[in-house]
């Protein structure tokens, strides 16, 4: 298999990839991007093609917080939360 990689079908891959933009999950971008994806797996001969659903379900809100977000520049690991900025003025 990794003797049929060529470098230039991989930049056109990359650049069919490109043409769909940002392909956040739920758009149209996406869906045609993925249906893309489907088609030149087909036409490299990949027949079994089955999309995956995820569901995403985030947790409720920690009623402990009144949903507010934590003022210590800290994550839970104890490291720093980088381009956290806690707000100034104001008591």
């Amino acid at each position: 298999m990794v003797d049929r990689l060529e470098l230039e079908k991989y930049k056109a891959t990359i650049k069919g990839l490109t043409q769909f933009g940002d392909r956040r999950q739920g758009t149209e971008r996406n869906r045609k991007a993925v249906d893309w994806i489907e088609a030149q797996l087909k036409s490299y001969g990949c027949t079994n093609t089955e999309r995956i659903i995820y569901e995403y379900n985030p947790p409720p809100p920690n009623p402990n917080t009144g949903g507010q977000r934590s003022t210590s520049p800290f994550g839970p690991s104890g490291a720093r939360i980088r381009g956290y900025r806690i707000p100034e003025g104001g008591e």
